[in-house]
């Protein structure tokens, strides 16, 4: 063993980051590690994955953390401008360094499995690194994301296609390829419509390449010339972690070949409870997919953690681990901020609203995890925690556990007209330790 710690984090993203500043903010003398796979902060926003011209949907003053402006003085953004993918890496560099959280990452550091420790406390971590194969850590807090392990389709004569010279990458990888794809490629094929699709069509769309060979053949046997491939197909909606021991995976609420750990009878009382509350759900959108499902997901179980963030089998027993980040959303600073502290009260025992009994935590994370599949058809939901009108709620139930107050306007009239932001996220974490040391 090399290494014992009281807190290790896997990911350094707008996640990963938040847990630990969080964490070592609340607990000052913790000895905190971050393993981090890639060379550089962020995570989708790291330096290897910045590709030309690359912004985000998000606008100044609305994609920041609460307690770190992001200003036009430091980072160069106006107000009502979109802020590109180089600023928010710099922005997380400089949040990372500033909470002191940049001096305990450890860069290029993949972990490739996480066991539990034999007396059944702690998690023993063997990764990559020759010089930290293996560690132990109390508690651990995984925030790998959704976006980590990319998925590219398997496509019949792929490897011929590859060893002709063509180019088949996934998206995730496009900034390591642009000098080939913009000055030697003949044309690129990109396969999927999803913004990371837009962002590669255009880049390369942009720009002059010269002519080169090679086919892609569809299933109506139209042919397309074509240097390179690029796959804006999705991802391994999982950790990229092996957990044991074996069959551990449904038991902490993630994604699981095993068997289901609940009943059709289980699901079937959620489905219901859902439906009765909410009528208009039962009108489903129709959403054939042409050439049948292609989804990255084998597996016969979704996520079920409680909060999303927590396996409910054991939460009340043994909190040493939790997941952060599991989510996709537009609101990702502020989910990020709060999950952040909620991971942190209840890896310290200090949620002031916990659920009464086992059979009420696993209640609950099925019922949110199927409320889901029915709120967001036509997106992730069936899979994975997707939602983007209801970040606000989401946001107000982590308040209520954590004992804060969740209306943060000032007034009735800003609660109805006015929008959440940032700002108005300011100063939680002051909040919920000064609540603390009251109760102390």
């Amino acid at each position: 063993m090399q290494g014992t710690y009281d807190l290790v984090v896997i990911g350094a993203g707008w996640y990963g980051l938040a847990v630990a500043a969080t964490y070592l903010q609340v607990n000052s003398d913790a000895t905190i590690l971050v393993l981090e796979a890639q060379s550089t902060v962020g995570g989708v926003w790291s330096e290897e994955r910045q590709y030309p011209d690359l912004k985000s949907n998000n606008m100044l003053g609305t994609y920041e953390y609460p307690d770190f402006p992001m200003d036009t003085k430091t980072y160069g953004v106006k107000p009502g401008e979109h802020i590109p993918g180089h600023v928010i890496h710099r922005y997380l560099s400089d949040y990372a360094k500033k909470t002191g959280v940049y001096a305990r990452i450890q860069f290029e550091t993949k972990v490739l499995e996480a066991s539990r420790n034999s007396n059944g406390e702690g998690w023993i971590l063997t990764t990559d690194s020759s010089s930290l194969a293996t560690l132990f850590t109390r508690k651990l807090v995984v925030a790998t994301g959704l976006t980590s392990e990319p998925f590219i389709p398997s496509f019949t004569g792929a490897e011929l296609f590859t060893t002709s010279n063509g180019l088949l990458i996934h998206s995730r990888d496009f900034n390591k390829h642009t000098s080939r794809l913009f000055d030697k490629s003949t044309s690129v094929i990109v396969l999927g419509g999803s913004k990371s699709a837009w962002d590669v069509a255009y880049a390369c769309a942009s720009r002059d390449v010269p002519l080169e060979e090679g086919v892609v053949r569809l299933s109506d046997g139209t042919e397309l010339v074509t240097d390179a491939v690029v796959c804006a197909t999705g991802w391994k909606a999982r950790p990229p972690i092996k957990f044991s021991p074996e069959g551990i995976d449904a038991e902490l609420g993630l994604p699981s070949n095993a068997a289901q750990t609940f009943s059709q009878k289980d699901v079937a009382a959620a489905d219901a409870e859902i439906l009765s509350r909410f009528p208009k759900l039962r009108e489903q959108p129709k959403t054939p997919i042409p050439g049948g499902d292609t989804s990255a997901d084998d597996t016969n179980q979704p996520f079920t953690l409680y909060r999303f963030m927590a396996p409910p089998k054991h939460m009340l027993e043994d909190n040493d681990i939790a997941f952060a980040g599991m989510i996709t959303t537009i609101s990702t600073p502020l989910c990020a901020y709060l999950q952040a502290l909620w991971i942190t009260a209840y890896l310290s025992n200090t949620l002031s609203r916990l659920p009464s009994s086992t059979l009420e935590a696993e209640k609950t994370a099925l019922l949110h995890s199927r409320f889901g599949r029915w709120r967001y058809a036509c997106g992730y939901g069936a899979r994975f925690p997707d939602f983007v009108f209801d970040a606000v709620p989401y946001l107000d139930m982590l308040l209520r556990d954590l004992g804060i107050k969740e209306k943060r306007k000032g007034g009735w009239l800003s609660e109805i007209f006015e929008a959440y932001g940032p700002k108005d996220y300011d100063g939680v974490v002051g909040e919920w330790s000064e609540m603390q040391k009251k109760q102390q």
